[in-house]
This record gives C-alpha cells, sequence and structure tokens, in this order.
C-alpha cells in the first residue's frame, strides 16, 4: 500500500473539485451558444423587420389593375421617377398637384390599350421602337445634315446609353415606355380614320 504525498493528495483533491464543478455548474456549451443564437437572430431581426415593413412592403402594395395585370407602388414611383428626370431634360417639371394623379390613370389606359392591342390590329415592330428611339434621343441626322447609317447607329448606341442612365431606367423598361407612347398614337390614327368628322 502506496502512501501518497500531502502534496498529492492536495493535487488530486483539487482536480476532483473542478471537475465536479464543471459538470455540475451551467447549462452545456451547445444550448448556451444556441440561446446566444437565438437572442442574436431576434435583434437583429427587429431592425430588418422595420426596413422591410417601412421601404420593401409598401412597394409591393398594388395601386392599379386592370383584368389580370397589377401595378405595385414600385412602378408607381418607377414610372414617377422617370417622368420626373425625363421633364427635366427637357427643361420642364412636373405639376405635382396633378401629374402624379394622371399617371394613375395612364398606368389603366396602357393596359387596356396593350391588351385590345391585337384585337384592333395596333402592332408595333422592333423597327418602329428602334425608328421612335433614335428619334426620341436624338440621333436621326437634322433636317440637311448627311449621315450614314453607320454613323446614325453609332450616334444611337452613345445617346441611347447616356439617356437610359440620364432617366435611371433599364433597357427593356425604357423600350416598354417607347412601346406604350407608339400604341397610343396607333390607336389616334385607329379612331381617326374611323370616326365621322361630325
Amino acid at each position: 500500500m502506496t502512501s501518497n504525498s500531502p502534496l498529492e493528495n492536495e493535487h488530486r483533491s483539487h482536480s476532483r473539485r473542478v471537475t465536479r464543478a464543471r459538470g455540475a455548474g451551467g447549462p452545456p456549451k451547445r444550448v448556451t451558444l444556441l440561446l446566444s443564437l437565438a437572442v442574436f437572430l431576434f435583434i437583429v431581426s427587429i431592425p430588418a423587420y422595420g426596413y422591410y415593413s417601412v421601404y420593401i412592403a409598401p412597394m409591393r402594395e398594388p395601386i392599379v389593375k386592370v383584368n389580370d395585370k397589377v401595378f405595385t407602388m414600385g412602378d408607381y414611383v418607377e414610372r414617377l421617377r422617370y417622368l420626373e428626370a425625363e421633364n427635366t431634360l427637357y427643361g420642364q417639371k412636373l405639376d405635382y398637384g396633378k401629374d402624379p394623379f394622371v399617371l394613375l390613370d395612364t398606368f389603366r389606359d396602357n393596359e387596356l390599350i396593350h391588351q385590345a392591342s391585337s384585337r384592333l390590329g395596333l402592332l408595333t415592330t422592333e423597327e418602329d421602337l428602334t425608328q421612335a428611339l433614335k428619334q426620341r434621343v436624338g440621333a436621326l441626322p437634322k433636317e440637311g445634315e448627311q449621315a450614314t447609317d453607320e454613323e446614325i447607329e453609332r450616334r444611337f448606341q452613345e445617346l441611347y446609353k447616356q439617356r437610359l442612365i440620364q432617366v435611371n431606367l433599364s433597357d427593356s423598361k425604357y423600350r416598354q415606355v417607347m412601346r406604350e407612347l407608339l400604341l397610343r398614337d396607333k390607336l389616334k390614327e385607329h379612331l381617326n380614320d374611323r370616326l365621322p368628322a361630325v
């Protein structure tokens, strides 16, 4: 039977106390980690929900519905910003007492025209659209000016890129705006040809 020195006994006794304290005191590390993660996610979710409810959710609210087509507040704000930028380019200003309300009617009317366009024979070709875009951005030669097709196309590409940046719209969105304008013009021609003079 071996006897241990008082120092060894004290060391073993201390080790057992430390082991019991680790095993008996507090929750396991995994539970603590999960609780900390849950608290962190809860704290982060509060400003995230606030941002969503203030900035994102309202933009998804429907404001105009034409048959199955729904326009959201986001569509409305984007088009209003476009109108403001486009008017600025031509040295004009929006009338905020009237134009935002007219825009709601414009959404409705444009969609009605679009939905009835094939039935009425109001079709816009890509060639019509490209020509209208060239005229809109000022790429077509002025009266008396000589320019080759290549020069016109190069000028158009440069001016068109600038215009998209100025009005902050994508190519597809800007083309959609021009398509709506063309369809409106075609509808006017269509009605003028069919309505009696008196």
